[in-house]
């Protein structure tokens, strides 16, 4: 089992920092052509899941919107962040760039009923650049129209 994956430059589609509303603690990432074969790998190496769920063990539980593939990730409260020049864990949101570590760990609980599986989560997230919001683009898109009427 190799039991770790570094993902560089990982586009966060989705980001629920706190377990609300019956969500976890996760980070979605877009899935593209470049980090698809690394983590199709790391899920097959490690036979991540368990069986009994939609998708077989060793398979990621992709899911697609409006032709983007994405991957949810588990958080765990020990999961740890820090961001270049500055950036700091508000900085996640929609479109920002992060690099993950990523985690495969073997479980063994009362609900799975003595079986052992593998799961895996983030342990740690490097922010590289911070989300943008609507207002920060529209402010662009305004400062450059003023950039270039000079």
């Amino acid at each position: 089992m190799k039991d770790s994956l570094i993902l560089r430059q990982a586009k966060v589609l989705f980001y629920q920092e706190v377990s609300d509303n019956g969500y976890k603690p996760s980070i979605t990432i877009e899935v593209t052509q470049e980090n698809h074969p690394l983590l199709e790998k790391f899920w097959s190496d490690n036979k991540i899941g368990k069986s009994g769920q939609s998708v077989p063990v060793g398979q990621m539980n992709l899911k697609e919107h409006n032709g983007t593939y994405q991957l949810a990730i588990k958080l765990s409260p020990n999961t740890k962040y820090a961001g270049i020049s500055g950036l700091k864990q508000s900085d996640i949101g929609f479109g920002a760039i992060v690099d993950l570590y990523i985690s495969a760990y073997e479980y063994s609980n009362a609900f799975t009923g003595g079986k052992t599986f593998v799961g895996v989560s983030v342990s740690s997230v490097l922010i590289t650049q911070a989300a943008q919001t609507g207002r920060q683009q529209t402010l662009q898109e305004l400062l450059s129209a003023y950039n270039s009427e000079e």
